[in-house]
């Protein structure tokens, strides 16, 4: 893949590297040779559950699996520290906001969804193992 062109953006806990491409409508390269079904195709599925649940989240522009990448709508880079660093804002409302979002979250069920190679991913039941060590992730 060539990123000439791309800027690098900071990434999160995992393998992707996200890169913006810029042009009339500003996308992201989300890069990922290791783990790329984690980090690519479920990443994406992941998406499109909260798309369809009308919870906003990068809809897929393209792929490229056998590349190692995927191509997302670029939501920008506004965040909710922005916002709060302004002297004149309604933070309850914004606290408020996020809890009903929370809530929805709460309240998907589904277990099984399919990703863009037609193959379905079964959502793991969130369990106390689970809260636990990812929990660890902060000590590692």
């Amino acid at each position: 893949m060539n990123f000439d062109g791309l800027t690098k953006l900071s990434g999160d806990a995992s393998f992707r590297e996200f890169y913006r491409k810029k042009t009339k409508k500003n996308s992201i390269l989300i890069y990922a040779k290791k783990q790329k079904k984690k980090n690519l195709l479920i990443y994406s599925a992941i998406n499109d559950l909260l798309l369809k649940k009308k919870i906003k989240a990068p809809r897929l522009l393209s792929h490229n699996y056998r590349e190692n990448y995927i191509e997302i709508e670029d939501l920008g880079n506004h965040t909710i520290y922005d916002i709060f660093k302004k002297k004149k804002v309604n933070k309850l409302k914004y606290y408020l906001k996020i809890i009903f979002l929370l809530d929805k979250l709460q309240k998907i069920r589904e277990q099984k969804i399919n990703t863009f190679q037609n193959s379905n991913y079964y959502i793991p039941i969130y369990s106390n193992k689970i809260l636990f060590n990812e929990s660890k992730l902060f000590l590692d």
